[in-house]
């Protein structure tokens, strides 16, 4: 009974989509522009924090607008230039 189980475990795992890196950088993008269009500016720059990944020009954007709200023009002009 438990290798029945342990089998159907394994072939449900096989079988459901997997995450894949643009679905994670969908929704991180979409949590940056929730947050920004709600004016939580700085949950929106701290989402983003540390990031080392190439960032899209949408993200780009996002985040140099988040940085101008937040009054820091220094980060502003680097994600928006």
């Amino acid at each position: 009974m438990k290798k029945v189980i342990i089998i159907l475990f394994l072939l449900t795992g096989a079988i459901l989509p997997q995450t894949t890196k643009e679905d994670k950088n969908l929704a991180r993008l979409n949590d940056l522009k929730k947050n920004y269009f709600e004016g939580k500016y700085k949950d929106a720059a701290m989402a983003y924090m540390g990031y080392e990944g190439e960032l899209t020009g949408e993200e780009a954007f996002y985040l140099g607008m988040t940085n101008s709200a937040l009054f820091n023009y220094r980060g502003a002009i680097e994600y928006l230039s």
